[in-house]
């Protein structure tokens, strides 16, 4: 029996601790909040993603809670077209790519685990070592050993910083705002608006519901702190109609996500018995939509690893499948980053509107690399 700690009750801890019941592992799930929080905004999960939550035996109900998407289209700021792709052809056909709420998939990762959770639980300290990590949590008298200890509370992860050395997350210099609204809105697909160092998402939820993503290059945070509804009729006021759609149709109850980019680097995804998943270990900006995805991934193949193969061997077989990929994820989302942030100028944005239009979405190039390079699903091969 293996002794097991889950930091964090968000995507990739519930994840984790549904696909270990019923096996050889002990799980314990701590969250630092006393409940489950509400979740604003949308997400959008591409094929890897969807995937993913057939392992977790939640694909149908996820198909139904979500909205799904058959094209992607690139506009200009003033809706003349720059570039489209069909998520109908293969590879991207081995599984639906859907928009949802977020709260709609916490929904179904959190149905009848909240008696499994130990809510206003947090570690504040660790003594990791080769053969297991005692753990100090905030409530308890003395410390409890573990077996193993997994990290799965997001980019600012508490228990990465404790047992990593110099992992602190990194600004990016961009300003983000997220929402949903309502409005009638038929047949619709998801499309990005490219202005100069300023974007637009709409990506429909529903026939009366839209999930809005928007971002501008913002090193010293001037318009993080502003309002976010006058600033968005201020920045976005120049953008096509179907963005004014969606800035006329917030109101005064809209909920706004407000954030900065951020992104980290480890030299490895795990450090004695302690080990990253999710944002923990590749947390990054959300250009490819690859939170998610890769998140359910790193939590499927540690629960195949861990209960299949001894801790130490299980980690490092981890470590030389994950870390590539996180790594190559996290450094093409800075990519695409530094584009958009050098579109500001003219050259920057004739040559991104240029590869827009040769090559097709970015991230549809880089799901089509991420679905040929999967390592494949061990229940196929049996």
């Amino acid at each position: 029996m293996i002794k097991l700690l889950i930091v964090g009750a968000g995507i990739s801890g519930l994840a984790l601790a549904r696909r270990l019941n019923n096996t050889n592992v002990k799980v314990t799930l701590i969250e630092r909040d006393t409940q489950f929080s509400p979740a604003q905004a949308g997400i959008c999960l591409p094929t890897n993603a969807a995937i993913q939550m057939k392992r977790l035996g939640l694909y149908d109900r996820l198909r139904k809670a979500g909205q799904q998407i058959d094209h992607i289209y690139y506009q200009k700021a003033n809706g003349a077209p720059l570039t489209s792709a069909s998520l109908l052809e293969p590879p991207f056909n081995k599984a639906e790519c859907l928009s949802l709420p977020r709260q709609a998939l916490l929904d179904l990762l959190r149905y009848n685990m909240a008696k499994n959770v130990c809510f206003g639980s947090q570690v504040t300290k660790m003594s990791n070592s080769e053969a297991g990590v005692f753990v100090h949590i905030n409530h308890t008298a003395k410390p409890e050993f573990f077996d193993l200890v997994v990290a799965a509370d997001g980019i600012n992860s508490t228990t990465r910083q404790l047992a990593f050395k110099n992992t602190k997350p990194r600004n990016i210099g961009i300003t983000t705002w997220r929402f949903i609204v309502e409005h009638e809105l038929r047949d619709a697909q998801p499309i990005h608006f490219l202005g100069d160092d300023h974007s637009f998402v709409i990506a429909p939820l529903s026939s009366t519901q839209s999930y809005c993503y928007a971002q501008i290059a913002d090193p010293i945070h001037q318009w993080r702190k502003l309002p976010p509804a006058s600033t968005l009729q201020t920045l976005f006021s120049h953008y096509a109609a179907p963005v004014q759609a969606m800035l006329a149709a917030i109101t005064p109850s809209t909920r706004f996500v407000v954030d900065s980019l951020e992104s980290i680097h480890t030299s490895s995804s795990f450090e004695l018995r302690t080990v990253l998943v999710g944002d923990a270990l590749h947390g990054c900006p959300p250009h490819l939509l690859q939170g998610v995805a890769l998140g359910l991934e790193d939590v499927n193949l540690l629960a195949d690893l861990i209960t299949r193969f001894p801790v130490d061997d299980a980690l490092e077989m981890y470590n030389e499948e994950r870390l590539p990929r996180a790594h190559w994820v996290i450094q093409e989302s800075i990519r695409q980053t530094e584009i958009s942030i050098k579109s500001k100028a003219w050259p920057g944005r004739f040559i991104r509107n240029t590869l827009l239009r040769q090559n097709g979405p970015s991230e549809i190039a880089a799901w089509r690399k991420l679905l040929k390079e999967a390592a494949p699903n061990p229940e196929d091969t049996q």
